[in-house]
């Protein structure tokens, strides 16, 4: 790996044409590296990599690794069937599972797993409630809906 700045005076790490952020761990560039060849789809936990602690994302967590175009290509994270997505805070990553095989492909030394429980509320229209780590995190009308989100979840 080798340190490249852009014309702004940016520093990044240069792995295999891919630049990534000057904090993102050696191990964590190669996994991403090789999800990119290999075409993976996958579900990336970010959080603060120095407490370990989870952000809990919904969104834009789930799919496969691209590039961007142009003479500084960083890495995506593109939908399944798109070529085109969001930059990945691969500095902020704590965990990389592959979706199919449900592998763990990185998880950092400190890494905090979220707790998801279901908890039933007793006379009220959103009869369930999702909670991370015993905080509120959604209500939802069905157990079967609730269910959904803490498998997502977790």
């Amino acid at each position: 790996m080798k340190t490249v700045k852009n014309s702004s005076g940016r520093e990044y790490q240069e792995y295999n044409g891919i630049c990534y952020h000057p904090e993102t761990p050696e191990k964590l560039v190669k996994v991403i590296d090789g999800c990119l060849n290999g075409r993976n789809s996958i579900r990336v936990y970010l959080g603060d990599v120095k407490t370990g602690k989870c952000w809990n994302e919904e969104h834009d967590v789930r799919g496969r690794v691209g590039r961007s175009m142009g003479s500084y290509k960083i890495p995506l994270l593109c939908h399944p069937l798109s070529y085109g997505g969001g930059s990945l805070l691969d500095h902020c990553i704590l965990k990389i599972v592959d979706i199919k095989s449900k592998r763990v492909l990185y998880q950092a030394a400190n890494f905090i797993q979220p707790e998801v429980t279901i908890k039933r509320r007793p006379l009220n229209i959103d009869k369930w409630q999702v909670l991370i780590d015993g905080k509120l995190y959604a209500h939802c009308k069905t157990e079967r809906q609730a269910k959904l989100l803490r498998t997502k979840m977790s």
